[in-house]
């Protein structure tokens, strides 16, 4: 099994790193994210992420510091 951490954070670097899997995952999040195995909050924060425009400064983090 991955740990799932790891999946996130891989998911995050590529949706950070990779414009065409970004474009990808604001075309159809939910098939992209269960894809990748992102549990329900991880969907919600990462499409939150793949929603801010670029250079817009940190993405509203959470109270635990996470921004998911």
């Amino acid at each position: 099994m991955h740990n799932p951490v790891s999946r996130l954070e891989t998911f995050v670097t590529r949706l950070l790193t990779d414009a065409a899997f970004r474009a990808e995952v604001l075309r159809a999040p939910e098939r992209v994210m269960a894809a990748h195995g992102l549990s329900l909050p991880e969907r919600a924060g990462a499409l939150a992420l793949a929603q801010a425009p670029a250079g817009a400064g940190p993405v509203e983090a959470g109270p635990n510091g996470t921004w998911i």
